[in-house]
């Protein structure tokens, strides 16, 4: 998928998906379909790791911002959201839970998942007892069509 293939959700142009809902059965869908959204654009940017205050400024990362309806998340709903993905193992603060919450990794794949992908890759291109390099894992003549990355 190149970046033009990238589909936002109808929800994208509705103003109030940008502002954090009051009403908690509202609030816990909204962190779903905010949740799959950023998974969804992390894996096909290949992102691991988000800096939330760069991400929810003018000019940050695109999905945190609707120019077309004037919406922008805040800092403070996307932290709100992140809490919410931890909870579910989809995202992880940096630092851990007691540092400053404003840097998280994003798993849109579990680091169990990783493994297997890997451990799989490793076994079907014959790889085993080799020493191979990330780049060789990620980009690598045995890599392509793979989807790993």
């Amino acid at each position: 998928m190149t970046s033009i293939d990238f589909q936002y959700p109808t929800l994208f142009d509705f103003p109030p998906f940008f502002t954090r809902q009051i009403t908690d059965s509202t609030w816990k869908s909204q962190v779903s379909q905010w949740e799959t959204f950023i998974l969804d654009y992390t894996r096909q940017k290949h992102l691991f790791r988000l800096e939330l205050h760069h991400s929810t400024s003018p000019g940050g990362i695109e999905i945190f911002e609707n120019k077309k309806i004037n919406r922008r998340l805040s800092f403070e709903t996307l932290q709100d959201i992140i809490e919410e993905m931890t909870l579910k193992g989809t995202a992880e603060w940096e630092g851990g839970s007691k540092g400053p919450k404003s840097e998280a990794l994003i798993y849109w794949h579990t680091p169990e998942e990783w493994a297997n992908l890997i451990w799989n890759w490793i076994n079907e291109t014959g790889q085993n007892n080799q020493i191979v390099t990330y780049y060789e894992i990620a980009h690598g003549e045995l890599a392509e069509g793979q989807g790993i990355f």
